[in-house]
C-alpha cells in the first residue's frame, strides 16, 4: 500500500470515529416490565378484548377481567364444578363471550353480565376464536389421535372434529392453532411431523401443508396478512 492510499484510509477511519458519537444508539429492550399484576394463583391463559378494553385471565377456578389501561380488576367470575385448572382463555368480541377452556370442560362467560352462561362437557387446550364464523377451536388429543374440537358459538353446539394426525408413538406431541378472520383460514402446527396445516374456516377442508424444522407456536396478523411460525432456528414469516 503506497503512502497516498495509506493517508486516504487513515482519513476515512478518523471520519468514522468522529461520526460515531452522532449516530443514534441501537434500540434496547426494557429490562423490567411496566407493571406487574399479582394474581396470587397460577394462571391458565390470557386473552385481550380490545373492543371493551379488557384483559381476561383464567386463574384456576376463576376468570378475572382487568382494565387494559389501568390494570384494575373489573370482574371476578367463579367457574362452577371446575375440578381441573383452565388451560386457556379465548374471547369472541362480536358475541361478547369469553371461553375458559380446561382439559375436560369449557365454560362460556357473558362479558356484559359477567356470568357463566354455559358449562360444556368437552375440553382442550390452545383455544382460539374465529369472530367471522363465531367458532371456537381447541386443540385436543385422545388415544394418540390429534384434532381440533370446534364449538359453534352462536348456539354452543359442537361441530364435527377436524382431524390433524394419528401416531403410533406414545410420546406426547401437541397441536397449536391460530385463526385469520379476514381470509377465514385456520392454521395448525403439529409437532411430531413438524407440519403446518392450512384449513378453510367454513368447510374445514385442508387447503395446504408445509414442513418446517422443529415447529412450534403459530400466530397470524390479519391486518398485515402475515403468518408467524415458531421454530428452533427463529420465527418464520410468511404472507398468509
Amino acid at each position: 500500500m503506497n503512502l497516498r492510499v495509506q493517508r486516504r484510509v487513515l482519513a476515512i477511519l478518523v471520519g468514522v470515529l468522529l461520526l460515531l458519537p452522532l449516530l443514534p444508539a441501537a434500540p434496547t429492550l426494557a429490562q423490567s416490565p411496566l407493571d406487574v399484576v399479582e394474581l396470587g394463583k397460577r394462571s391458565g391463559g390470557i386473552a385481550a378484548d380490545w373492543s371493551r378494553g379488557l384483559i381476561w385471565v383464567a386463574v384456576e377456578g376463576q376468570v378475572l377481567a382487568y382494565d387494559a389501561a389501568t390494570l384494575t380488576k373489573q370482574a371476578e367470575i367463579a367457574l362452577p364444578n371446575n375440578y381441573y385448572l383452565c388451560a386457556n382463555v379465548a374471547v369472541n368480541s362480536s358475541l361478547g363471550r369469553v371461553y375458559a377452556v380446561g382439559s375436560t370442560r369449557v365454560f362460556v362467560v357473558d362479558a356484559t353480565s359477567n356470568t357463566v352462561v354455559a358449562n360444556l362437557g368437552q375440553g382442550g387446550y390452545d383455544a382460539v376464536v374465529n369472530p367471522l364464523t363465531n367458532r371456537l377451536y381447541m386443540a385436543y388429543s385422545s388415544n394418540r389421535s390429534y384434532f381440533l374440537r370446534v364449538l359453534n358459538g352462536a348456539d354452543n353446539t359442537w361441530l364435527p372434529d377436524v382431524p390433524i394426525a394419528t401416531t403410533s408413538s406414545y410420546s406426547g406431541y401437541w397441536v397449536r392453532v391460530a385463526v385469520d378472520a379476514v381470509l377465514n383460514r385456520i392454521y395448525v402446527t403439529y409437532s411430531e411431523t413438524d407440519t403446518l396445516f392450512v384449513f378453510d374456516g367454513i368447510s374445514h377442508q385442508e387447503l395446504a401443508q408445509m414442513s418446517l424444522e422443529d415447529i412450534g407456536y403459530v400466530a397470524v396478523n390479519s391486518n398485515t396478512r402475515r403468518l408467524y411460525v415458531e421454530t428452533t432456528a427463529g420465527v418464520a414469516v410468511f404472507d398468509s
